[in-house]
This record gives C-alpha cells, structure tokens and sequence, in this order.
C-alpha cells in the first residue's frame, strides 16, 4: 500500500512541474517575440510636447532675424542663411534633452533616435513677442527616413509625410559634415565657471578660518606655557633659599657647640 502512495505522489509532482514549465515557455515566447516595448510614435511625442508646451523648458538658442532672404542665401550658396524659408524675424531654437546632449558633444555630432528640435519663430514690428511660425524636427529609427538622416521635418506642430518635405531635407543636408542635418549649435553656459568661483570663496575662508584657529591655539599655549614656567621658577627659588637657610642655622649651632665645649674643657 505504501508503494502505491509513494508511486502517487511522484507522479503529481512530475505533473506539477511539466504544466509549471510549460507556461514558462510559453511567457518565454511572448517576450522574444517583443523583447522591448515600442517607443511612442513621433506624431505621438509631437502632439504631446506641443499640448502641454514642455519644449518651453528644454535647453535653447536665441537667434536674431535672418540677414538674407531665401533667393539671397542660395545665390550666395549660404544654406545656413536660409533660415528665412521659415519666415522672417527673430527666433528660439529648443532641443530636448537628447538632443542637447548630442548638440554639445565634442567632435562630429549624431542625434539619437527621439532627439526633438523645435523653432519658434516670431513676427515683426507689432507681432514681435507673438509666435507666428514653429519648425520642428524629430529624428527616428525608421528605415523608411533613413535616406534623410532619419528627420522627420514638421511645421506647425505637426509631422509632414516625406512628399511634402523634400525641401527641408535638401536644406538641412547642406548643414556640412559631422553636423548630422542641424545648422544651430548651443552655447555652452557659465554655470561651471561660477561653480569654479564659489569653490575658490569656499577654499579661501576655510584657511582664513583655520589660520584663526591656530593661531588661537598657538597664543594660548604660548600664555599657558609661559604662566607654568614662571611657576615652577618660583617655586625653585622658595625652595631653594629655605634649603639655603637651614644649612646657615645648621652652621651656626655646630660652631656654637664646638666653641663652647673647647672652652669648657680648656
């Protein structure tokens, strides 16, 4: 009988397992079919980014109106003075944080994909400070825009299909090498310097400080020093002039007795 129980059980748990095993192949097979989840569609990404205005708080570039129109810069082979093709006046270049970094890199620049760029530009005269124009560019992994860098060119806040922007591609390839489609560079800001500055005020009132220290120290062990000395100075003299004393009395009672008795016995 307990053969029988013994035979049960382990065909129950050789059951377990084998079903346990065969959901973990199948959980297996889901993930290598989509190893990583999908990166959010660049007409996704554009329309939330132009929603909520969060490219306001990226990394930018302020530009003055361009000198030359459109005929002006292509007669003159000047591409990058084609930025009036996005009309005139002055305007702000913004890069998101892949982007910046890219643009900032030392040596020839390569944007990754989600790398987001975005132009606003704004009128003139009385529509100076309103924004009456947005570029935008946004590059992907997409073998179907690999031909042109893999930029996605938009306008308005929405993507162009790739018909619609053959001009912006042939513009932006004249960016020249190791720019990777981009005319606009950022300027590098300040901030290491003054973190340079503040570490310099910092060092300097430490060893003010520590200099106060010391010297304190020195000052007061130098008293302490001198007051023990005096002490022990003091100290010596007692002792030694009431040594000195003693030996005179000594003196005087040896020679009275010895006096006294040579007479006597004389």
């Amino acid at each position: 009988m307990l053969r029988y129980q013994v035979l049960l059980i382990t065909v129950l748990v050789f059951s377990v397992a084998f079903m346990a095993c065969d959901r973990s192949q199948d959980v297996l097979e889901q993930v290598m079919m989509d190893p990583e989840p999908e990166m959010m569609d660049p007409d996704g990404m554009m329309d939330m980014v132009m929603e909520m205005a969060a490219h306001h708080s990226w990394a930018s570039e302020d530009l003055d109106a361009p000198m030359m129109t459109v005929a002006e810069a292509v007669a003159a082979m000047n591409a990058a003075g084609t930025g009036a093709a996005h009309t005139p006046g002055a305007r702000t270049v913004y890069f998101n944080e892949a982007a910046a970094m890219a643009n900032m890199a030392e040596g020839d620049k390569m944007y990754p994909a989600g790398s987001m760029i975005i132009k606003e530009v704004y009128g003139e005269d009385e529509m100076a400070d309103q924004v009456v124009h947005v570029a935008s560019m946004t590059k992907t992994d997409d073998p179907m825009y690999a031909e042109r860098g893999g930029w996605i060119y938009g306008v308005g806040g929405n993507n162009l299909a790739i018909a619609d922007s053959v001009g912006c591609d042939e513009c932006h390839a004249k960016a020249g090498d190791g720019n990777d489609y981009v005319f606009v560079s950022l300027t590098k800001d300040d901030d290491m310097d003054d973190t340079d500055m503040d570490d310099t005020d910092m060092d300097d009132t430490d060893m003010d400080d520590t200099d106060m220290d010391d010297t304190d120290m020195d000052d007061t062990d130098m008293d302490d020093s001198d007051m023990d000395d005096t002490d022990m100075d003091d100290s010596d003299m007692d002792d030694t002039d009431m040594d000195d004393t003693d030996m005179d009395d000594s003196d005087n009672g040896a020679g009275n007795g010895n006096g006294n008795g040579n007479g006597n016995g004389a």
